[in-house]
């Protein structure tokens, strides 16, 4: 089952505030940015829906491309039972 965090106003507020600062973002806070799990971020970073840069060990994706991605139209999936 995908985790989804949802944000209170004042939560947001302080994402809005930190992407303004940073550049580089690691998975798991472009995850909470995006409010998807990190398996999902995997999954469309593997499909190429979101860039990244490897640096050392590390997976960071840019503050423009989680921009790009959150303003752009998503296709959903059916859901088959």
């Amino acid at each position: 089952m995908e985790e989804r965090l949802l944000l209170t106003p004042s939560q947001a507020a302080r994402i809005r505030s930190f992407m303004e600062e940073k550049l580089l973002f690691t998975r798991a806070e472009s995850a909470r940015i995006l409010s998807i799990s990190l398996r999902t971020l995997d999954s469309m970073a593997a499909r190429k829906e979101i860039a990244t840069r490897k640096v050392g060990r590390k997976v960071l994706i840019h503050r423009d491309a989680l921009e790009l991605f959150a303003r752009r139209d998503h296709a959903t999936r059916e859901a088959t039972l």
